[in-house]
């Protein structure tokens, strides 16, 4: 909070004006921490970083992981009948 307070005056003796001031007076800045609202927010932060990570978890790395699984039964199945072929090509070759 700012407080800007414009004052003015005129001081007169006799009819006669010996003093006459316009401006700002005293300059007051408050500061207030609102420390319970930040505290709050940054708990409801944190709940929604937690939900965003399950969500990740669940909807990304799980589909992601489960393909990696069906892409290493791929690379086995491969190995496995490349193992097949060589092993009939030495077959072939040693007769």
């Amino acid at each position: 909070i700012v407080g800007m307070p414009l004052q003015w005056y005129t001081v007169r003796e006799g009819g006669v004006t010996v003093a006459d001031e316009s401006g700002f007076g005293d300059t007051g800045i408050e500061l207030k921490w609102r420390l319970e609202v930040i505290l709050d927010s940054l708990k409801v932060t944190s709940a929604n970083i937690e939900e965003i990570s399950t969500v990740a978890r669940e909807q990304m790395v799980r589909p992601i992981m489960q393909v990696g699984g069906v892409f290493q039964g791929i690379t086995r199945w491969i190995e496995m009948i490349s193992g097949y072929f060589k092993k009939f090509k030495k077959g072939v070759n040693d007769e």
